[in-house]
Order: C-alpha cells, then sequence, then structure tokens
C-alpha cells in the first residue's frame, strides 16, 4: 500500500532511550518503596509504552498516525515522569517528612478555591493560584494587579479546518475528559471486525468498527490496552 512507512530510525533510536532512561528511575524508585501500599502502580504504563514502540518498530502507518502515536508515547511518558516527581519530591514536602521547597518548580502548577491545597502547594514548591472572590477581602495587602491576558493571543480557539469529532464537552478539570481521551486512544491502529462485518447489513458494512467493540467486558479488564485511534480529535472546554 502507497503513502505508509515508519518512523525514521534516530528518531525511533531517541524514544528508545528515553524508555530506558525512565525504567532505570522506576527500578530506583520501587526499590525504595517495596514495602509501601499506598505507591502507585505504574507498571501497565510502563508496558503500554513499550507495546507503542514495538509498533513504532514494526507496523506500517501513515504520517498522521505516526505523528500522534509518537504525541500520545510523549503524552503517557511525561504522566509516568510526573508521578515520580510526585510521590519522590513533592509528595513528601506536603507530608513534612522533607522540608518545604524553595521557590516555584517549572510545572504547569494548580489553580484551587481550597486555601489547604495552597498551602500544601506552597510546602511542595508548586506554582499555585488562589482564586476567591474579590468582596472577600477584609484587611488583605495586595502588592500588585496582575493584568489578565486575552486567551486568542495564546490559544487557538478556532475550529480546526478538518471538522474533527468532539469527544469531550465539558470543563476542563473535569476527569471525564482524561477518560474520554483515554478511550478514543484504544481505538487508534484498529481495523474493522470482520466477524461484525459478516454479519451487518451491507447499509452498514462501511462503519467502521472496534473489534473490542464486541466484548467490551474484555477491555475493561485490560490495564491499558495499546493505541487505537482513528484520527485526531477536539476537546472543547
Amino acid at each position: 500500500m502507497a503513502g505508509l512507512g515508519r518512523l525514521c530510525q534516530p528518531r525511533y533510536n531517541e524514544l528508545r532511550t528515553s524508555i530506558i532512561f525512565l525504567n532505570k528511575r522506576v527500578d530506583k524508585y520501587q526499590q525504595s518503596t517495596s514495602r509501601e501500599r499506598n505507591s502507585p502502580n505504574i507498571q501497565p504504563s510502563l508496558k503500554w509504552l513499550q507495546q507503542v514502540l514495538d509498533q513504532l518498530l514494526s507496523v506500517q502507518m501513515s504520517f498522521r498516525h505516526i505523528e500522534f502515536v509518537v504525541r500520545d508515547f510523549q503524552r503517557v511518558w511525561l504522566h509516568v515522569w510526573a508521578i515520580l516527581d510526585y510521590m519522590e519530591i513533592y509528595k513528601p514536602r506536603m507530608d513534612g517528612h522533607a522540608p518545604p521547597g524553595k521557590g516555584a518548580a517549572d510545572t504547569i502548577g494548580t489553580f484551587t478555591t481550597s486555601i489547604r491545597v495552597a498551602q500544601d502547594m506552597f510546602l511542595a514548591g508548586l506554582p499555585c493560584w488562589l482564586i476567591r472572590e474579590s468582596n472577600t477581602f477584609v484587611d488583605q495587602k495586595i502588592f500588585s494587579i496582575g493584568e489578565i491576558f486575552d486567551p486568542k493571543e495564546y490559544v487557538v480557539l478556532e475550529p480546526h479546518k478538518f471538522k474533527y469529532p468532539v469527544i469531550f464537552n465539558g470543563t476542563a478539570s473535569d476527569p471525564m475528559k482524561y477518560h474520554a481521551i483515554e478511550t478514543f486512544a484504544r481505538n487508534f491502529l484498529c481495523s474493522r471486525d470482520p466477524f461484525a462485518a459478516s454479519c451487518t447489513p451491507s447499509s452498514l458494512a462501511g462503519t467502521l468498527q472496534p473489534s473490542t467493540s464486541l466484548c467490551p467486558e474484555l477491555c475493561n479488564l485490560l490495564p491499558r490496552p495499546p493505541l487505537r485511534l482513528l484520527r485526531p480529535v477536539q476537546l472543547r472546554t
């Protein structure tokens, strides 16, 4: 088939090196927390990253599909790295097991309406914006008034020219947003189910259906299936 290929070898080697680097840190963390019950289970994410790496090496894809796989690979890699940073650096500071952080870390940070959360973020050394109504201020000192930037100068707000389907519509902090991303990513690189097509009316035979649609119970048992997304999507918040 024309138009299919694989990720170039130098880029693949860079991703493979990043996995080796991440695995070493995970091993070191697991050895130090082998007796703790509340330590997060990040092994499924590591397995998922290895599976995606194998796909990039072995499976021929279109350039658009390769772009998406690499982007999602980076997303999960950064997710695992953030978990390790939180458990090793920031959570001990919040719990009083380590000295408070000096300055603010180079992270996205948190918007919160809870003073307790703001205090924890301060101890951890994480950026935090405490949102309060103006009528709640009495005698607090305000050192400066910050300028509110117009989002359209920094964020693309126009609809995509290809009109991709919207998979989530809600607030940016809704956990279901991340669930929608994970669920949609499962259907990447998924072909039509031949068994479903054989018993489907001719008017619906051309509809692309993931093979996992026949057994949702099995899908729920998988810790993190490999990516199977058909096309990019938009998120509306």
